[in-house]
């Protein structure tokens, strides 16, 4: 629905239709949904329009909906849209700072790797750690905050996407095994550090 292509659809008991969509999808809710495919934000699909006034009792106007409904008002709003669409046409669409740092704040946040090698690790050159003591160590991050792991392909996957993962005999010795290259674990024995409040996972 996002991609442009052909949709299929029907109305109740009748026969399904191809269209070509020409609308966007708006979501309007108090709590943001828990996102863990991160192409979805590099694919530049999701915009979050931050509404963050709020309206004291006294600044509100009860009456505004009759208001609106008025045969003049009516008029100035569709002349106010038609303002706006001609600016569109001359000037572009340019994302706001304020809607660009609210979906950048989203991405970051929903980001449960990211994250959590942001408080468990440690980027030094030429450093190395296994991704099996890497995993162990995220998913207890991962009971700690309340979400859910990834399994242990797409973890490596999206660890490549941070630092180099590689199959290679540890410096220290041993047998050749999958390691991650340019990171640390920032505890010897374990520790983790709790998140929960952070992210959006309940």
């Amino acid at each position: 629905m996002t991609g442009n292509d052909t949709l299929n659809a029907r109305f109740l008991h009748e026969n399904s239709f191809d269209f070509q969509p020409q609308f966007k999808i708006y979501m309007n809710t108090n709590y943001l949904p828990v996102i863990t495919d991160m192409t979805l934000f590099s694919s530049g699909r999701i915009m979050i329009i931050p509404f963050e006034r709020h309206f004291e009792e006294d600044q509100q106007d009860k009456s505004l909906k009759k208001t609106f409904v008025s045969e003049k008002n009516q008029s100035a709003i569709l002349n106010w849209l038609l303002e706006g669409y001609k600016g569109l046409h001359l000037e572009g669409l340019t994302m706001p700072e304020s809607v660009h740092f609210a979906t950048e704040r989203y991405r970051h946040e929903s980001d449960k790797v990211g994250l959590f090698i942001e408080d468990e690790m440690e980027p030094v050159a030429n450093a190395e750690e296994r991704t099996s003591a890497v995993y162990d160590r995220y998913k207890k991050w991962c009971d700690a905050n309340g979400c859910f792991a990834e399994n242990t392909r797409n973890f490596k996957q999206i660890l490549a996407m941070y630092g180099r993962v590689e199959r290679k005999r540890p410096y220290a010795g041993g047998s050749e095994t999958t390691m991650l290259i340019g990171f640390k674990l920032r505890f010897d024995t374990g520790g983790f550090t709790d998140y929960k409040g952070k992210i959006p996972f309940d």
